[in-house]
C-alpha cells in the first residue's frame, strides 16, 4: 500500500486536531502502519504560537508524542492530502475546501465531530472527556480507512 497524507483540520490547530494527529498516528503505528503521513492544521490560526497547554499535558502525560507546530491550511496540503478529516463545523466549510472542488471527495467528517463540539461548549475544558472522544473517533476512522 502506498503512503498516504492523512490531514486533520479544525479551526484553529490548538486542541481537536493536535490531539487527533496525536492520537491517530500513534494507532496507526501500533497497526504497523506507520508509513502514513499525519498532520494537523487550522483554517484561522493567526497570531497562535502553539497547541493548546492542557491539551499537551494531558496527551503527554498519556505517553503520546505532540508536535509542537501549529500548522495554518494552506493550498498544498489540501491538494496533496489523501484524506481531509474535518473535527469541526467551521472547517467543513472553510474556503480553501470550497475552493478545491477535486478535493471534496476526499474530505471525511471526524466520527465524533457533534460529540467534541458539546464538550467544547463546556468551560472549563475537560481534557479527558476529549482525549475519549478524538479516541473513539479515530479508532472509528482507522478502521474505515483500513477497510
Amino acid at each position: 500500500m502506498k503512503s498516504r497524507l492523512i490531514l486533520f483540520i479544525d479551526i484553529n490547530n490548538r486542541i481537536l486536531s493536535p490531539a487527533a494527529e496525536t492520537i491517530f498516528r500513534t494507532m496507526m503505528e501500533s497497526e504497523g502502519k506507520g508509513d502514513d503521513t499525519i498532520v494537523s492544521a487550522g483554517t484561522t490560526n493567526e497570531g497562535l504560537a502553539s497547541h493548546d497547554k492542557g491539551m499537551v499535558s494531558f496527551l503527554t502525560k498519556e505517553g503520546l508524542p505532540v508536535s509542537g507546530v501549529v500548522n495554518p491550511l494552506s493550498m498544498n496540503l489540501v491538494e496533496y492530502a489523501d484524506y481531509i478529516v474535518c473535527m469541526d463545523d467551521e472547517s467543513l466549510n472553510c474556503r480553501q475546501l470550497k475552493e478545491k472542488a477535486g478535493a471534496l471527495e476526499r474530505v471525511l467528517v471526524f466520527p465524533t465531530k457533534d460529540a467534541l463540539s458539546g464538550i467544547m461548549s463546556m468551560k472549563p475544558l475537560d481534557y479527558e472527556r476529549i482525549f475519549e472522544e478524538v479516541t473513539i473517533g479515530c479508532r472509528i476512522l482507522l478502521d474505515k480507512l483500513m477497510a
